[in-house]
């Protein structure tokens, strides 16, 4: 089975915990350790985390980690995951032209962050969704310079 932590930072155990859990870390430990985890996702590592909202599984994208999350999640793959991308800048560049034909700023969906918990950005219902984080995990995605794919740590 693939490896995979869990940065688990509430005293309640997730069935993530329960099912998949090789390592248990504090969020600092993470934090402080950074560099070493963007070297495990690099190397293709899975890694179940809390977020803004529930715990997710995921990894760095690239097509061999995108299957083993579909073969982990029994999940059939024509759902699509989101991806926590690692800054605005990076969602500008990807979805420029979408952005531009619907005339939206991307000073418009930094407002829409701060003022949620959180924000999914569809712009292509065939694409996936496009995820910004208020939780320290999205530091991790920053530093680690390229997108993330995330779901949730449940079956299917």
């Amino acid at each position: 089975m693939a490896k995979l932590y869990l940065l688990f930072i509430t005293k309640s155990l997730s069935i993530a915990y329960l099912l998949f859990m090789q390592k248990k870390i504090t969020l600092q430990t993470f934090l402080e350790n950074m560099d070493f985890f963007i070297a495990e996702a690099k190397a293709g590592k899975i890694f179940v985390y809390p977020t803004d909202t529930i715990y997710g599984i995921g990894c760095a994208y690239t097509l061999e980690n995108v299957e083993k999350i579909y073969a982990i999640k029994k999940r059939d793959q024509r759902k699509m995951f989101s991806v926590i991308a690692p800054s605005f800048d990076r969602i500008a560049k990807a979805h420029a032209s979408f952005l531009a034909e619907k005339n939206i700023h991307i000073d418009q969906l930094v407002r829409y962050l701060d003022t949620y918990h959180g924000a999914t950005y569809i712009f292509d219902y065939n694409r996936p969704g496009v995820r910004i984080i208020k939780h320290p995990f999205q530091t991790f995605v920053e530093k680690l310079g390229e997108p993330f794919i995330t779901t949730s740590c449940n079956v299917a």
